[in-house]
């Protein structure tokens, strides 16, 4: 749990001082039938922005973004800017375990404009407040479709 809490930047709570009893009673849900745990999402907002929701992104080609995703997973909608810090992003603990990976894509041309960017919302006990972007086909459509190429 410590190389977890380490991955999280300095300063960085995992529970946001609620203690794990306590955190996980107010945001598990369960466990999917691969064992990823399901959280409660903040559902005020959608797609994890803040109030002023998200508008058309502003990726120009050669841009980077990265996701954070379970092992061999090619599912997820979600990405941020390099350098944005896990607070920032407001995901749950989880996410920092060492088999998630972090995928860097480049932008190879001007993505359509159904991708939104925004500023996140607090959530987990996180403060959000980074910039993040929303694929609502999924991140892989737009790598088969040849808007974003996987970096090495």
């Amino acid at each position: 749990m410590e190389e977890w809490q380490a991955r999280g930047g300095p300063g960085y709570d995992p529970t946001s001082g609620l203690g794990w009893d306590a955190f996980l009673d107010k945001y598990l849900v369960g466990f999917n039938s691969e064992g990823i745990p399901e959280w409660r999402w903040p559902d005020q907002y959608p797609h994890g922005f803040d109030s002023a929701g998200g508008s058309r992104n502003t990726l120009m080609q050669g841009d980077t973004i990265n996701r954070l995703a379970p092992p061999n997973s090619k599912k997820g909608s979600f990405a941020a800017p390099p350098g944005t810090s896990f607070p920032e992003m407001g995901l749950p603990p989880d996410r920092l375990n060492p088999s998630w990976n972090t995928t860097e894509y480049v932008v190879v041309q001007k993505l359509p404009p159904e991708v939104l960017e925004g500023v996140t919302e607090s959530a987990f006990g996180q403060s959000g407040g980074g910039v993040q972007y929303f694929f609502p086909k999924g991140i892989q459509w737009y790598v088969d479709n040849h808007y974003l190429d996987v970096l090495p």
